[in-house]
């Protein structure tokens, strides 16, 4: 299963996340301390999709079955290669599909959306947005390039979807009604947490799972996520009355159905679908193994998205 609570990975990308391995620790998202050091995920080049009904099918098929769909959620372990080959396979395919097609970025606060403009239009070079890149999100460039290239080759709008990294971080220390006027109005007018048991059990025991902490240090950690995803969950519900949208973020925000997109399903109807990389960890497996674990109904992974891209090893 998925674990939780990943920040960008700087010290000055201080924000909530939802993917990295439990025994990462979080405490330096209170601190000016650095993350802890990432291992790179080998690439796999055989993929199949495995459908949340238990059919399989080829990716060209998946793309024909998102063709209708407004939002489109890839998910993603920050630091797993494979994760963002699909992501890049998923923009392409989509692009092709669906004119004026926009893409979402977790990676990128809002407030910072003009760095994103300036590179994507030429202005910012390739030297000076990897500054910028690992200053707002620390993960490494050459993961995201890619898929960025895309985007200005094709002239691909990018929409930074965060909330501003100061916000999320005073949260996770004072709580919602520690923030300022100012911290409060970049964030929804309505920041709720969500009422699915299964989604608050996830986030749950991610904490736990990250060690002790007090009723209020835990209190004040799940209002942080509320707003991480509700900032992002309101911006998409905006761009998606314009234009469809593919969703780039942590795979935490998106499963159950619950995170960013419960966020943009209460504010607009438009058809959502979640596709993530499996396995969750990014590490290729025997497929036996994948679909054996998929069709358990204990292991209840069939249960985090409508389909899964799958990254078997044979």
């Amino acid at each position: 299963m998925l674990t939780l609570l990943l920040l960008a990975a700087s010290a000055h990308a201080a924000g909530i996340d939802f993917d990295r391995p439990s025994s990462q620790d979080f405490s330096w998202l209170l601190q000016d301390v650095a993350p802890p050091p990432i291992v790179l995920a080998a690439p796999v080049s055989r993929e199949l999709v495995f459908e949340k009904s238990g059919a399989l099918i080829t990716p060209g098929l998946l793309t024909q079955k998102l063709a209708n769909a407004r939002v489109v959620y890839a998910g993603e372990q920050h630091d797993q290669a494979s994760h963002h080959q699909v992501q890049l396979k998923l923009l392409t395919a989509l692009h092709a599909r669906k004119p004026g097609l926009v893409v979402g970025l977790e990676m990128v606060s809002q407030d910072l959306q003009q760095s994103l403009d300036d590179y994507l239009s030429g202005s910012m070079s390739d030297a000076d947005f990897e500054k910028f890149w690992k200053k707002a999100w620390g993960f490494p460039f050459e993961l995201y390039k890619p898929i960025l290239e895309f985007c200005r080759t094709n002239h691909v709008k990018v929409v930074g979807l965060n909330a501003p990294i100061g916000v999320i971080r005073q949260i996770a220390k004072g709580g919602m009604g520690s923030l300022t006027p100012d911290q409060r109005r970049a964030l929804p007018a309505t920041v709720a947490q969500t009422s699915d048991a299964k989604y608050m059990a996830y986030l749950e025991q991610s904490l736990a799972d990250h060690g002790p902490m007090t009723p209020d240090q835990k209190a004040r950690m799940l209002e942080a996520m509320a707003a991480w995803n509700e900032t992002m969950g309101a911006k998409v519900a905006d761009l998606s009355a314009e234009n469809p949208v593919l969703v780039i973020a942590g795979s935490g925000h998106m499963v159950y159905d619950r995170g960013v997109v419960e966020s943009a399903a209460r504010r607009t109807n438009s058809r959502q679908e979640v596709v993530l990389p499996y396995p969750l960890d990014g590490q290729p497996q025997p497929l036996a193994d994948l679909l054996k674990t998929l069709r358990d109904p204990k292991s209840g992974d069939a249960q985090l998205a409508d389909h899964f891209w799958l990254l078997p090893k044979d």
